[in-house]
């Protein structure tokens, strides 16, 4: 279709090319931002939980190898000789000859389910400790039977032990803990944790045949003061972050673990864990509210690094796209302004051939016996061929620009001399076409260290433009003189002028300004552009000045040298 234009097919394609994997790249950038939060809030998480499970089995080792062994080791080992028959007195006291203070009540079961429970009596004060055999003493614990016991737990108790025993009545050698009530939530009820321990078929057996289970119920004030806090001391150095144990009852934190000479630390609930459900349901362990902010200050760095690559590899890539959419555009434009180049061109060159071979065709069939038409003629065949190098120099030129193989010979020569070679060669032309040459030239023009043919070029180039765009305008000047170390050559024209926005293009290759003015007129579109390329390697430069409607003035500009020997220049 006529309308899907190569332009149009790129000012298309080019932002969908930007559109696609610039969106792409964003929703994929998104995602990896997304799972860097993942990512470290299941560190955080996992850190938490390795936490807890450490406190656990802590505290378990603990329960296993201190407190369990210690009640074995002190009630247990003295149960036989203690209790060598079932206790009769319901005001029975006895002593043992080490404390336990876990424990807040002893009791022991027969294997028809009754239950002995016996409750610690207050010490008396403890000897003076220069007797150390009375030291050793002040370490035993008096305790009496507990009258009554029906109250829930008891039943409880009782109900547990039992079942136990009818369900496997033989081979329970393990410690079973019981909390009370079920729902550890439930803060009405009194709230207890029993621990017993069956002696069916286990040793010693000896004298107390009748008991089959004996434990104790924890003492909560010790839990709360001593044996979690104990814990946390020897897990100190395993913590990822400081944490507390949480009293689910009594809503209060009883074993803090603090910073380094601070006390206690703000709490982070989000991460409260349950220690144990089964020995501990009433616990959980509580986190500082500094709890994973090292992890999620990594993690932000870490998506501010992600977020600022896949920021500027969009830009980057925006900005290549948008460059390579210009080059494109660019090349486009001066591949139409090339197969504009070649039309005017073509135009350019038939003018003066078609000319030369009217002038030359008159002379060579004799039409003219005048000796005055026929030198008439012969003048305007050599300004017409003259014209034609001039335009064939223009593209030799610039091609070399193009091509970057442009050289200049530099020599001393008169400028005064280049100036009038120069009119004499366009002053033809300007006849024809009605203009009148002012010319004010500096007399005793100093030398200058160019190369001839090329500011020849120039000075012709601002000529034909001025002959070209004069309009309606009758009179061109040129004016050379020198000024603080420059030489200046001015062509003005009062012609129709340029608009100032157009002012910075009209050096471009193939531009010409757009008026329908101009449009009618002659010309490549290289003559200032090759003026300029002169001028500059020549260390001078090309100013202009123009008015709409009123003209232009062109102003080369060219440094005084006071060098005399022949040098190139590429």
């Amino acid at each position: 279709m006529s309308w899907w234009t190569l332009k149009r097919r790129y000012m298309v394609l080019t932002p969908l090319a930007i559109i696609l994997p610039a969106g792409l790249l964003t929703y994929f950038g998104y995602k990896n931002v997304q799972g860097i939060d993942l990512r470290y809030k299941e560190q955080i998480d996992e850190s938490v939980i390795n936490i807890k499970r450490a406190y656990r089995n802590r505290a378990r080792v603990n329960l296993n190898y201190t407190t369990l062994n210690q009640f074995k080791e002190s009630f247990m080992r003295q149960v036989p000789e203690l209790f060598a028959e079932p206790p009769e007195s319901a005001t029975l006291t006895f002593t043992l000859d080490q404390d336990l203070p876990f424990a807040s009540r002893l009791f022991l079961t027969n294997q028809n389910g009754k239950l002995y429970s016996f409750e610690r009596v207050q010490p008396s004060l403890p000897p003076p400790a220069e007797e150390p055999s009375l030291q050793e003493e002040a370490q035993s614990t008096e305790w009496r039977a507990i009258e009554g016991q029906s109250d829930s737990f008891h039943t409880r108790l009782r109900y547990e032990i039992q079942g136990k025993i009818v369900k496997d009545n033989f081979g329970f050698t393990d410690y079973y803990f019981l909390p009370y009530p079920a729902d550890p939530y439930e803060v009405s009820v009194p709230r207890e944790l029993a621990v017993f321990h069956f002696l069916i078929d286990s040793e010693p057996r000896e004298t107390a045949d009748w008991i089959s289970a004996i434990g104790f119920t924890f003492d909560f004030e010790y839990l709360n003061t001593l044996f979690f806090q104990e814990v946390l001391n020897q897990m100190e150095d395993e913590l990822d972050y400081p944490i507390a144990i949480f009293d689910k009852t009594t809503k209060k934190n009883v074993a803090p673990q603090s910073y380094p000479n601070e006390i206690g630390f703000p709490i982070n609930t989000k991460y409260r864990q349950s220690i144990d459900d089964t020995i501990f349901p009433w616990y959980a362990i509580d986190y500082a509210s500094s709890t994973g902010m090292d992890k999620l200050e990594k993690a932000h760095t870490e998506k501010i690094i992600h977020s600022s690559l896949i920021g500027a590899t969009i830009i980057i890539m925006i900005m290549v796209v948008i460059g390579a959419q210009h080059n494109i555009f660019k090349e486009l434009e001066l591949s139409d302004m090339r197969s504009d180049f070649v039309a005017r061109v073509s135009h350019e060159l038939r003018t003066p051939l078609g000319l030369i071979r009217l002038y030359a065709e008159t002379l060579e069939m004799g039409r003219t016996k005048s000796e005055d038409k026929k030198g008439e003629y012969l003048h305007a065949i050599t300004k017409e061929s003259e014209r034609l190098s001039h335009l064939i120099n223009n593209i030799l030129d610039f091609s070399q620009i193009e091509a970057n193989r442009k050289s200049y010979t530099f020599v001393p020569h008169s400028i005064e001399a280049i100036l009038m070679d120069t009119l004499d060669s366009i002053e033809y032309h300007l006849e024809r076409n009605g203009l009148t040459l002012h010319t004010e030239i500096e007399p005793n023009s100093p030398q200058l260290y160019c190369d001839p043919e090329s500011i020849k070029q120039a000075i012709y180039n601002l000529l034909s433009n001025a002959m070209k765009y004069s309009g309606d305008g009758t009179d061109i000047w040129v004016r050379a003189y020198s000024h603080n170390q420059e030489f200046r050559i001015e062509i003005i024209d009062n012609g129709i002028g340029i608009d100032k926005d157009q002012l910075k293009k009209i050096f471009t290759k193939f531009y010409r300004v757009d008026d329908p003015r101009v449009r009618t007129t002659g010309g490549s579109g290289l003559g200032l552009s090759v003026v300029k390329h002169i001028v500059e390697n020549h260390k001078g430069h090309v100013e202009v000045q123009s008015t709409l409607n009123k003209g232009t003035k062109f102003t080369m500009v060219l440094p005084l040298h006071p060098k005399t020997k022949t040098q190139s220049v590429s």
